[in-house]
C-alpha cells in the first residue's frame, strides 16, 4: 500500500470529528490520470481511494463521488468553473458557500490552498498544502476556523443538510449589517450559492483568483 495513503488513512482513523466517508472499492487511478493529477500526491491518493468525506456536516472534501451521496470532484469542477473560472481546481467546499481550491497549474506541486471566504468574497491564501489541509480539518486545531460563521443552533440545523446544498444567510456574511445569530437561513443548492457569490464578486470588482 502507498506510504502516503497510509499516512492519510492514519489521519482519518485518528480524527475525532463526525465523519461521513465512503472509500472506493477499487483504486480509481483512471480518474486521477484523467484529471491530470499525479498518483503519488496527497490529492491523487484521496481521489483514487475515497469517494468523499463530510466533516461535521460542514466541510465536504471532494473525491471520486458517489451518486446521490457525494459530489464528484470532476463534475464539481466542471460546473463551478462556469462561475469562478477555469484557473482553479476545487478540492472542497463548506455549507457557508466557501470554496477551497488549488491553482490549476500547480495541482501536482506542494502548492498552497486558497479559500474563497463567504464573509469577504475574496480568495485568501491559507498557506497550507493539501496534506496539511487534511491534517488541519480532520484534526482538533480547526475548531475556531468557522467561529464567526456559526450560530447557537448550527450543529442541529446542519444535520439534515444534503451534500449538494449550502446555507444562504441573509443579510449575507460579507454584509456589514449581518448578525449571524439573527440572520435568516435557508438551505439552497450549493451551485446556486456559488453563482450568487460569483455575481456579487463581479459587481464588486473582484477578479478570478
Amino acid at each position: 500500500m502507498n506510504k502516503l495513503w497510509n499516512e492519510i488513512s492514519e489521519i482519518i482513523s485518528n480524527s475525532q470529528k463526525n465523519l461521513q466517508i465512503k472509500f472506493n472499492k477499487d483504486y480509481d487511478y483512471l480518474l486521477v490520470n484523467k484529471l491530470g493529477v499525479e498518483e503519488d500526491t496527497a490529492l491523487g491518493q484521496v481521489i483514487a481511494n475515497i469517494k468523499g468525506i463530510i466533516i461535521d456536516n460542514t466541510i465536504r472534501i471532494l473525491g471520486s463521488g458517489r451518486k446521490n451521496e457525494l459530489a464528484s470532484i470532476e463534475e464539481y469542477n466542471y460546473e463551478v468553473s462556469k462561475y469562478l473560472g477555469k484557473d482553479i481546481f476545487i478540492i472542497a467546499d463548506d455549507v457557508f458557500g466557501g470554496i477551497f481550491a488549488l491553482k490549476k497549474d500547480s495541482i501536482n506541486a506542494e502548492s498552497v490552498i486558497y479559500y474563497l471566504a463567504p464573509d469577504t468574497l475574496e480568495w485568501e491564501n491559507l498557506e497550507i498544502t493539501y496534506f496539511e489541509f487534511l491534517s488541519f480539518f480532520l484534526g482538533s486545531k480547526s475548531q475556531g476556523f468557522y467561529k464567526t460563521f456559526k450560530w447557537s443552533t448550527f450543529s442541529e440545523d446542519v444535520k439534515s443538510i444534503k451534500y449538494n446544498q449550502g446555507i444562504l444567510i441573509y443579510p449575507y456574511l460579507w454584509a456589514k449589517e449581518c448578525n449571524v445569530e439573527t440572520a435568516s437561513k435557508k438551505m439552497v443548492p450549493m451551485i446556486e450559492l456559488i453563482q450568487l457569490n460569483a455575481e456579487y464578486r463581479k459587481s464588486l470588482g473582484f477578479r478570478y483568483m
